[in-house]
């Protein structure tokens, strides 16, 4: 069976180990080294000498010598037992404030907080553990917000699509205008489910499968003038117009089906929070090293609390828009892991009611002739 003994008592016992250490060393000092010098000396200076410090003269007083030497240690080895408790106590505080806030931590309590401070390395620790307990928190709302969304996400068509199919089943509905109109919504709701099933099988296969995809060097603008004429029809919808900057020979390495979901994923969230008769701005400039493609609207905007967490998976900062099939949180999600996948980045700047702009930056290649 192992002794089990904990740190402020090991502390303690190397305190005592280190007292007990340098007595040894000061007996063999003595014995040895003392004593021949002290042989020495009488031999050199024998008739100078008293006469008590020959025969047992010299033997009494290297024992008063030895006598004072091991008090003193076992004076110091009590003084240790009690500076190494006490002091070892001092030092072992913190981590003790660590190990009992560890396990808060470890059964869920995401708000635990040490509240202490030092000035060595421990006081790093803490604020590590501060910050890592901040981010489980966050990241733990995130994970119920996300059970949460799926569940209603999935649960709303189910039940439409359950209703309805039942009621014709069972001939509640008997008139064929409503007939039509049920099977138009059956349709809707699971049009609704297909959609939020690939959204969830894109990312799940960017999580998984990105080091197989390709790069080429491409034109920045091509991607984007491609998403612009897929998304005419809904431009036209809302009478929205599109203006475009674009700087010549903008060459970057990419994945051109995967840029092209990003733009589109910004450019359909842009279309979405505009208003009608608005207008979109997509910019694509250099800063620096990078290309900064910009998508800026001028509709809702973003609160400075939802932009924190809206590259987030299921994440909405429109509660208003759950469950009515717009919007499923993910659009965003895949946006960012793209760009992470290019090595790029990607930032929002934006302000409630005064519209977004989003700006992705992506490595500028240099076009050889």
């Amino acid at each position: 069976m192992q002794l089990k003994i904990n740190l402020q008592w090991k502390f303690t016992l190397y305190f005592m180990a280190l007292v007990v250490g340098i007595i040894l060393f000061l007996n063999f000092f003595i014995n040895f080294h003392v004593i021949n010098q002290f042989n020495e000396f009488c031999q050199t200076y024998q008739t100078e000498l008293p006469k008590c410090l020959h025969s047992d003269g010299g033997t009494k007083f290297l024992s008063t010598i030895k006598i004072s030497l091991f008090w003193t240690g076992g004076i110091g080895l009590v003084v240790a037992l009690f500076l190494g408790y006490f002091m070892s106590r001092f030092l072992l505080t913190p981590i003790q404030s660590i190990i009992f806030a560890t396990k808060r931590i470890s059964r869920g309590d995401y708000t635990t907080r040490i509240n202490l401070k030092t000035n060595d390395e421990i006081n790093e620790l803490i604020d590590s553990l501060n910050v890592m307990s901040q981010d489980l928190g966050k990241i733990e709302k995130l994970r119920k917000d996300l059970i949460a969304n799926i569940s209603h996400e999935l649960a709303t068509p189910l039940t439409n699509i359950y209703g309805y199919t039942e009621a014709l089943t069972d001939n509640v509905i008997k008139d064929q205008g409503e007939r039509s109109n049920a099977i138009k919504i059956i349709k809707s709701e699971t049009e609704r489910l297909v959609k939020l099933t690939r959204e969830l099988k894109k990312l799940s296969l960017l999580d998984v499968d990105n080091a197989k995809l390709t790069f080429t060097d491409e034109k920045l603008d091509q991607p984007i003038k491609e998403v612009i004429e897929s998304f005419k029809l809904k431009l036209e919808d809302k009478k929205i117009k599109i203006e475009t900057d674009f700087i010549k020979e903008a060459y970057v390495r990419i994945n051109k089906d995967k840029i092209k979901q990003v733009v589109a994923n910004l450019l359909d969230n842009a279309i979405k929070y505009s208003p009608e008769e608005g207008k979109i701005i997509i910019k694509i400039t250099i800063e620096n090293v990078w290309l900064a493609l910009s998508i800026k609207d001028f509709g809702e905007g973003i609160s400075n609390e939802d932009k924190k967490y809206i590259f987030e998976r299921f994440y909405r900062a429109d509660k208003s828009r759950v469950g009515n099939g717009e919007n499923i949180g993910i659009g965003l999600a895949i946006v960012k892991k793209i760009v992470d996948i290019h090595k790029g980045k990607i930032e929002v700047k934006s302000d409630k009611n005064k519209g977004s702009e989003f700006l992705v930056y992506l490595k500028q290649k240099k076009r050889l002739n």
